[in-house]
C-alpha cells in the first residue's frame, strides 16, 4: 500500500483533505450513477473540473481555437497567484 506523502497546503482545502479517502463515481449514457469508495464523502473539485471546461470550450469555439489558447495564462500571472 503506498501512503506516503503529504496532502497539497498551497490552498487551505486541500490542505484539510482526508488523504485516506478515495473514491470514483461515474454516469453512464442511460443517467444511472455508479460508484465505488468513498463516494459520500464531500471534496474541494479544484482542477478535477478542467476536463470538463475543456470539452465544452471545443463544443462552443473548435479544437483549433482552444488548442491555440492551451498554454497561456490570460493575467500574466502563476495560476495560483490571484
Amino acid at each position: 500500500e503506498q501512503d506516503s506523502g503529504d496532502v497539497a497546503t498551497y490552498i487551505p482545502q486541500l490542505g484539510q483533505a482526508d488523504p485516506s479517502l478515495f473514491g470514483i463515481c461515474v454516469c453512464d449514457l442511460s443517467g444511472e450513477l455508479h460508484g465505488v469508495g468513498d463516494v459520500k464523502a464531500e471534496f474541494s473539485i479544484q482542477s478535477c473540473c478542467k476536463p470538463m471546461l475543456y470539452m465544452l470550450a471545443i463544443d462552443e469555439c473548435g479544437a483549433a481555437f482552444v488548442a491555440s489558447k492551451i498554454g497561456q495564462e490570460p493575467s500574466g500571472q502563476p495560476f495560483d497567484a490571484l
